[in-house]
């Protein structure tokens, strides 16, 4: 049966305070957390999971109280909040409920694969979720399930605003969807694959080949000749020829310059 996921877009349309001010322009974290959430939404479907807005897009804000209510009536399997933050720092980061072991698990997998895609964490990139602290947050307290809220950069840093509004929200968008989902593709024993692009279709390989080459790269990350990533990627069935083609340059490369 197919998991169910609350993709949670953080605050409303109406919401006051949240977002950030630049020259006459006020942007709106939820503007960004819509996009993020949209894209992590069609990320999640194309995978098998049920997704469930609790806060729709672009939309007014629906309650905090009424979406975790909602969230454990329905039994959902996940909760996944996302949102922007501001105070001056920088970095990517994830609260979790300080008693939950498997949001804490999320939490950690989130800042592990959120170093990987390039970005930077906030302090280690995971927050435990207390009460009585600045960490006591809603979503992450009043839900039944494992709930982890993130926070995707800070709006009032320079670089990071680049990415969350700026010249380079198309692109930082799509990663920080796109990790997500692995993220939580991972975190359910789903393979993640990435859509195609330009580079070409991902490869298919019947079982015994896959696993063949698999083996060999991995024989071959281990003497060093090329990352080890490469056999991580082949293995969770995303490579494209492309990337055969430049592990074969790297490769050849490599022997070139002994």
């Amino acid at each position: 049966m197919a998991k169910t996921i609350a993709v949670d877009i953080g605050h409303g349309t109406d919401t006051s305070g949240k977002g950030v001010s630049r020259g006459s322009t006020y942007y709106a974290e939820h503007s960004f957390n819509s996009d993020v959430g949209l894209q992590l939404k069609a990320e999640l479907e194309r995978h098998g999971f049920n997704v469930w807005l609790p806060q729709p897009a672009n939309a007014k804000e629906v309650g905090l109280t009424e979406r975790t209510n909602e969230a454990n009536r329905k039994d959902v399997d996940l909760y996944w909040s996302i949102h922007a933050n501001a105070g001056g720092a920088s970095g990517v980061c994830a609260f979790y409920w300080h008693t939950s072991s498997a949001a804490r698990k999320l939490a950690e997998d989130f800042a592990k694969e959120m170093r990987a895609a390039g970005f930077s964490t906030h302090g280690s990139g995971t927050h435990a979720s207390k009460r009585g602290s600045w960490t006591n947050l809603h979503v992450c307290r009043e839900t039944s399930m494992p709930a982890v809220l993130t926070e995707n950069g800070f709006m009032d840093n320079a670089a990071d605003f680049e990415g969350i509004f700026g010249s380079k929200r198309k692109e930082y968008r799509q990663r920080v969807a796109q990790t997500h989902a692995k993220v939580i593709c991972e975190y359910f024993g789903v393979v993640y694959k990435p859509k195609e692009t330009e580079e070409g279709e991902y490869m298919e390989l019947s079982g015994n080949r896959h696993d063949r080459q698999v083996a060999i790269l991995e024989e071959l990350a281990e003497k060093g000749i090329i990352h080890e990533k490469h056999a991580k990627e082949m293995k969770a069935g995303e490579w494209r020829k492309s990337d055969a083609i430049y592990v074969l340059y790297e490769i050849y490369a490599r022997e070139l310059l002994k």
